[in-house]
């Protein structure tokens, strides 16, 4: 008889285990998946899985109401992203991987670059507190081709390869999943 309030307390709590691993495990929240959905709907640039991913592994995501608290959220990670990517940068700066000043020109260029992505996304996040959902499409827009500026100064030079290829990659889509949601939250036609 001692065993079997035990074995309900034990039943219960792994019940609750399993619908807490099941829902960050098998899916996220319905406003998650439609939004994903909408947003990468007419998108090429973006897809359902890759929105789901970065928006499914975060914690404020997953209690978001709203599409603007989705928005909030994907620029917060969009934040992180280029914070990783100039640390990566930094890295790469440092080791000397890069064997020509052309190349460590570049490299200065793409930090330059980023860092003036990390403030236009806080003046983003700022507008969309405030409803100006316009203003933070102009900020978010404005750092879409920070990947593409960055690889463009190594193409430009025969010979020399962006090291960082992977990580612009990573960064454009995680712009083009915040202007969506944006865009999204602010009915905004561009």
């Amino acid at each position: 008889m001692g065993l079997f309030p035990f074995f309900s307390f034990s039943l219960f709590t792994i019940c609750i285990i399993f619908s807490s691993l099941q829902n960050s495990i098998l899916g996220c929240s319905d406003l998650i998946k439609q939004s994903c959905k909408n947003a990468t709907n007419d998108d090429p640039n973006s897809t359902y899985d890759f929105c789901i991913k970065i928006l499914g592994e975060n914690p404020k995501s997953n209690k978001a109401k709203t599409i603007e608290e989705l928005a909030l959220a994907t620029i917060d990670l969009t934040i992180c992203n280029a914070t990783k990517v100039v640390s990566t940068i930094s890295k790469v700066m440092r080791s000397k991987v890069l064997k020509t000043s052309y190349g460590n020109a570049c490299l200065k260029d793409c930090l330059s670059i980023y860092s003036d992505a990390i403030s236009a996304l806080r003046e983003a996040k700022r507008a969309i507190r405030i409803k100006d959902f316009k203003r933070a499409s102009i900020e978010i827009s404005s750092t879409v081709d920070a990947p593409s500026t960055c690889e463009d100064g190594f193409n430009e030079a025969q010979g020399e390869v962006c090291p960082i290829s992977k990580e612009n990659n990573l960064f454009f889509q995680h712009t083009v999943v915040s202007l969506a949601f944006n865009n999204m939250d602010g009915h905004i036609g561009l």
